[in-house]
C-alpha cells in the first residue's frame, strides 16, 4: 500500500513537471524567447530562480505565489497548468496501471498537452514536436507499426479533405455572403491539427479515432458559437479539443 502510495506521488509530480514546463514553454514561445537553453528566471526582474523556487506547485504555494525576489506576482496559470497536468497523469495510471503502455500514454498526452498551451497563447506549434508526436505515434504499442501507419496516413489524408472543403466555404461562400474580406485568407484547420489528428488516429484505430475528433468537435461547438455571437474573428485553437477527446476517447476504450 505504501510503495502504491509513493508511486502515484512520483506520477503526480511527474505530471507536474510536464505541465510547468509546457505553460513556461507556451509563454516563452508566445514572447520570442527561447525556451530551452534560457534559464528559469523571474519575467519581472530576471532574478535566475534557485532549484527549491522550481518544485512544481510547492514552490508556488510556499512562497505565496510571489517572486521571492522582486515581491511581483506568480501567475495562477502556472500552478492551475501543474496539478491539471499532475492529476491527468495520475488518472492515466489508474486506469491503465503500471506498465509500459501506460508510460506511453504518458509520453503521448504530454506531448499533446504542451501543443495545447501553445495552441492557445500563441497558436504555433514547433514542427519539432510533431515530428516527436509522430514518431512516438508509430511505436508499436496496442498495435502494430504497419497498422498505426496506416492509421496515421487515413486520419491525415481525412482531415486534408475537410480542411480543403471547409476552407473553400469560408473563403469563397461565407466571405462572399458576409462581405468579411478577412474570411478570403483564413483556413479552417492549421497543418499541425492534421498531423495531431494523424497520431490520434493512429493510436486509438479507426473507430474510437474518429470518436474522439468527433468530441473534440463537440467541444469546440460552444466557444465557436461564443465567438460568432460576440463578433470574433480570432480563429479557434483546435488542439487543446484534439487533446480532451484523446482523453477521453483512449480511456473508454480502455474500460471497455
Amino acid at each position: 500500500m505504501a510503495s502504491e502510495i509513493f508511486y502515484y506521488i512520483l506520477v503526480f509530480f511527474a505530471g507536474a513537471s510536464v505541465g510547468s514546463f509546457s505553460i513556461t514553454a507556451a509563454n516563452r514561445i508566445a514572447s520570442n524567447k527561447d525556451f530551452i537553453r534560457a534559464p528559469s528566471a523571474c519575467d519581472n526582474c530576471g532574478e535566475l530562480l534557485k532549484f527549491y523556487e522550481l518544485i512544481p506547485v510547492i514552490s508556488w504555494f510556499w512562497q505565496k505565489n510571489r517572486c521571492n525576489y522582486c515581491g511581483s506576482k506568480i501567475g495562477y496559470e502556472i500552478v492551475i497548468s501543474e496539478i491539471t497536468c499532475a492529476f491527468l497523469f495520475v488518472g492515466i495510471v489508474y486506469i491503465f496501471g503500471a506498465n509500459f503502455q501506460s508510460i506511453y500514454f504518458l509520453v503521448f498526452f504530454g506531448l499533446l498537452f504542451a501543443m495545447s498551451l501553445s495552441d492557445l497563447k500563441s497558436k504555433a506549434i514547433y514542427d519539432s514536436w510533431l515530428l516527436i508526436l509522430v514518431t512516438v505515434s508509430l511505436i508499436p504499442v496496442g498495435a502494430d507499426f504497419a497498422e498505426k501507419l496506416k492509421n496515421f496516413l487515413i486520419f491525415c489524408g481525412g482531415f486534408f479533405l475537410l480542411d480543403f472543403l471547409v476552407t473553400f466555404y469560408i473563403q469563397n461562400i461565407k466571405a462572399k455572403f458576409t462581405n468579411n474580406e478577412s474570411l478570403k485568407t483564413q483556413k479552417a484547420l492549421g497543418d499541425a491539427d492534421m498531423i495531431i489528428a494523424g497520431a490520434i488516429g493512429a493510436n486509438l484505430g479507426l473507430v474510437f479515432g474518429l470518436g474522439s475528433i468527433f468530441l473534440a468537435s463537440c467541444l469546440a461547438i460552444i466557444p465557436s458559437i461564443l465567438n460568432t455571437i460576440y463578433k470574433k474573428d480570432s480563429e479557434l485553437p483546435f488542439v487543446p479539443f484534439l487533446a480532451c477527446g484523446f482523453l477521453i476517447a483512449i480511456c473508454a476504450k480502455e474500460v471497455m
